[in-house]
């Protein structure tokens, strides 16, 4: 069922031409990224319960990375205010999702140190998702 979260956040940002990635932190260092990013962490599930209306919650925690042009501090928070932005929007659109229940506890913070060799800006976005599986027969 993570797989309904995993397309619908990489369907979002390829709408919005944002390269997405999946996997664990220590894999941004090694993987030759394109910019903006976002990076989805493996998803955490945190209860289960149903048969044949199967209810599952997971904990959901990714980042979106847009190169450091060596701004100014001023540009920077901008930069981290739009970050923000696009965390808040693509919430939002899970939410509107039919098998997405509900989306909560958004917590979004700009990250002080970089992910990558790149040179970075980054936003931290983590929220709890419960989704509906309907199973046939």
């Amino acid at each position: 069922m993570n797989l309904l979260l995993i397309k619908a956040i990489s369907d979002f940002a390829r709408e919005r031409g944002i390269e997405f990635r999946s996997g664990f932190t220590n894999q941004m260092t090694l993987s030759k990224l394109a910019f903006p990013l976002i990076w989805l962490e493996p998803l955490v599930l945190t209860g289960k319960r149903g048969r044949k209306e199967v209810r599952s919650n997971y904990r959901v925690k990714l980042h979106l990375l847009e190169l450091d042009r060596n701004f100014p501090q001023q540009e920077k928070d901008e930069v981290w205010n739009s970050l923000a932005d696009r965390l808040v929007e693509l919430h939002d659109t899970l939410g509107e999702h039919p098998q997405v229940i509900a989306i909560r506890n958004l917590e979004c913070r700009p990250d002080q140190t970089r992910w990558t060799n790149y040179g970075e800006l980054s936003v931290t976005a983590s929220f709890e998702a419960e989704t509906l599986f309907c199973r046939v027969g």
